[in-house]
């Protein structure tokens, strides 16, 4: 039902209003008035309900091009969409921000030795242990495979590695499980963080280099501050 109104929304609801407004040109000149009430208030209830049906497919349809549909938090476009938003900020107000970018160290034996269902489960539950610890002005995104992203406003390089630490010791110190195994788990984080703007492309690639480095020691936080970009 639901594809039926995506595909045919352009012409159900031109069709929807026109005849609803000419139903009621109709009821005023040739009903009775006592009448007119009641059927005004049940063109009014369908109206509604056509109104819910539409408001519940654009929440949904919005949710799939927002969020991961794997661990359910935000996906790569949403990041997107973000980061313009807080850069401008940092343009405008001169606030500090920062990024972390996020890579589960040796994921591949997981999918290797459990089986991809493995893998998908645990990536779902790092997704849920740093969804716990991200702020609802933070941003925390799936970049891909087994890469997440934070995108942390107001926050200098100081704080994002004592948070970035913060999370690094919490997956270390988790239980990742699936059926009756349990798996042990680390990640490595690359922090950077500007106090002035700077091109989005740029920023991104100063902290995948920060993350490239903290990969080379694995389960460790390695930062690339202002001064490196």
């Amino acid at each position: 039902m639901d594809n039926f109104f995506i595909r045919f929304s352009p012409l159900i609801l031109p069709f929807k209003v026109f005849s609803l407004h000419a139903f009621g040109c109709i009821i005023t000149l040739w009903v009775k008035d006592q009448y007119v009430i009641p059927i005004w208030l049940s063109m009014a209830l369908i109206d509604a309900a056509f109104a819910s049906k539409y408001g519940s497919i654009i929440q949904e349809l919005y949710n799939n091009s927002y969020k991961d549909a794997l661990t359910g938090i935000q996906n790569r476009r949403c990041f997107y969409m973000r980061i313009i938003d807080e850069m401008e900020k940092v343009r405008t107000r001169n606030t500090p921000l920062s990024l972390l970018m996020i890579d589960i160290d040796n994921f591949k034996p997981i999918n290797d030795t459990y089986g991809h269902d493995a893998g998908d489960e645990v990536l779902k539950q790092i997704a849920a242990v740093l969804k716990e610890n991200v702020k609802n002005t933070e941003t925390l995104s799936r970049w891909g495979g087994e890469e997440f992203t934070i995108l942390l406003p107001d926050t200098n390089v100081e704080d994002a590695m004592k948070f970035a630490d913060k999370i690094r010791s919490n997956i270390w110190e988790h239980r990742f499980k699936y059926e009756d195994i349990t798996i042990k788990l680390t990640i490595s984080i690359g922090v950077a963080s500007i106090n002035e703007v700077m091109d989005i492309g740029q920023f991104i690639k100063v902290a995948d280099s920060a993350l490239y480095k903290a990969k080379e020691k694995k389960n460790f936080v390695e930062r690339l501050g202002q001064a490196a970009l």
